[in-house]
């Protein structure tokens, strides 16, 4: 009987970026070895013929893992990400949520993401300030969850907010990595929902 896929990674990309892809498709097929037909890889390349949107719907479409999570072509993942992703998909919840490393060109921080947080920003925990956020794309979600609702195939760049609000009222329970698993490398150009929140400015959105 043929083993049941527990995780589809899903890339949307575009030819130009075929160099930065590749660094982390490598990694990722390299620590993914170890599970074998437990996970795929789906990558969905073009011209910019079809939006960010239209990609990551297809890709969806076409994935057969229980969980499905969207990583960007440009990013990174941690030396045990995958494992680390696997102990929680063993657990059967709706999620598993971790760390994200956030680095741009002037700063590097960290965002805590789970489901108990309703929104992105700064907190204080413990006497530390630190960000946090609701689940987004980069979250390993349960596909039954994230294909109830369509994504925005107008959108042509960047994360539809509107659509993972609809998701994350499903997200009932999750497991909770309480490290970094997956890096974002920021462009200042187009990545405005994390920039704001970077510099001084940071005090001003804590609740």
């Amino acid at each position: 009987m043929k083993n049941e896929i527990s995780l589809s990674i899903l890339t949307a990309t575009i030819v130009e970026r075929n160099e930065s892809f590749n660094r982390i498709y490598n990694e990722l097929k390299k620590q993914c070895e170890p599970y074998k037909e437990q996970i795929e890889i789906l990558v969905l390349s073009d011209n910019r013929e079809l939006s960010i949107g239209e990609k990551r719907n297809i890709l969806s479409q076409n994935s057969k893992g229980k969980y499905i999570v969207y990583w960007d072509d440009d990013d990174w993942i941690c030396e045990n990400g995958i494992e680390l992703i696997m102990n929680g998909i063993n657990k059967n919840v709706d999620c598993i949520t971790y760390k994200i490393l956030n680095v741009s060109e002037t700063e590097t921080w960290e965002t805590d993401f789970s489901i108990k947080y309703k929104r992105t920003g700064w907190i204080k925990d413990d006497e530390k300030i630190k960000c946090v956020s609701n689940p987004n794309y980069r979250m390993v979600i349960k596909k039954e969850i994230m294909s109830k609702i369509p994504i925005d195939t107008e959108r042509m760049i960047g994360d539809d907010g509107g659509h993972m609000f609809k998701v994350q009222k499903h997200l009932k329970s999750e497991y909770h990595i309480d490290e970094w698993v997956y890096q974002y490398n920021i462009s200042h150009n187009s990545s405005y929902n994390l920039n704001r929140f970077l510099g001084k400015d940071y005090k001003k959105t804590i609740f």
